[in-house]
């Protein structure tokens, strides 16, 4: 199988509530390699989201360390890690995280226009015609359903053929239907490009694809069998 893509050792995470300092989780390992999906799930409030944005860099963890390809990313420059995430990295959230003041495909150019790549417009394009919107190119997120954003969110977060994505419940907001289909969508990319994908959610479509199952209690992951 291979080192894996992304190791995270010794994790701790607390935030402070007024006078009190509340410890999300400690001493947390985790471990992701190429071409698997793994799914978290835990109760509401436990951290899940926390860990996610920890292990993608976007939070700083107050100990341990988080490895990319042997590279302590917390330890990076933020213009370094902020290229090595547009590059390597694909977001999904289940707000969509859309800029409302551009088309659709303004929004999926994005990450190509931070990494430097060329022709990031015919990329955007490419990954927009890839989940279905070839003609909703010039639409803003008004003017989308809530499926047609989403679709735009994993457009954007393909468009740069990431190495890692993380998802933070994004089926959440969407109808049984419309969920199944992005559960295709970014299963078939993950499994066509060896990539890896962690992801939060509640659903159990994600739960029945899913090579490992990890559950985030009282501060501990353990593997659901």
């Amino acid at each position: 199988m291979g080192p894996p893509i992304l190791c995270g050792k010794d994790l701790g995470k607390s935030y402070t509530w007024g006078k009190r300092s509340i410890s999300v989780f400690n001493n947390l390992g985790i471990n992701l390699n190429r071409g698997e999906i793994v799914v978290l799930l835990g109760p509401s409030g436990v951290g899940k989201s926390s860990l996610l944005h920890v292990l993608s860099g976007l939070e700083i963890p107050d100990k341990g360390v988080v490895l990319y390809d042997g590279q302590d990313l917390h330890k990076m420059s933020d213009r370094r890690l902020s290229g090595l995430r547009a590059r390597n990295f694909g977001f999904v959230f289940q707000a969509y995280n859309l800029i409302g003041g551009m088309t659709a495909l303004e929004n999926v150019e994005v990450p190509s226009r931070i990494a430097g790549q060329e022709k990031a417009m015919a990329k955007a394009k490419e990954a927009l015609e890839h989940v279905g919107l070839g003609d909703r190119m010039n639409h803003h997120p008004w003017q989308l359903s809530g499926g047609e954003q989403q679709r735009v969110a994993v457009a954007r977060a393909l468009v740069c053929h990431p190495q890692i994505i993380f998802a933070d419940e994004p089926t959440g907001n969407l109808d049984a239907q419309t969920g199944a289909e992005i559960v295709t969508l970014l299963t078939s990319r993950v499994r066509e490009e060896g990539a890896a994908c962690v992801l939060v959610t509640h659903n159990p479509e994600w739960i029945a694809v899913a090579d490992r199952v990890l559950q985030l209690r009282d501060g501990n992951l353990c593997e659901v069998s």
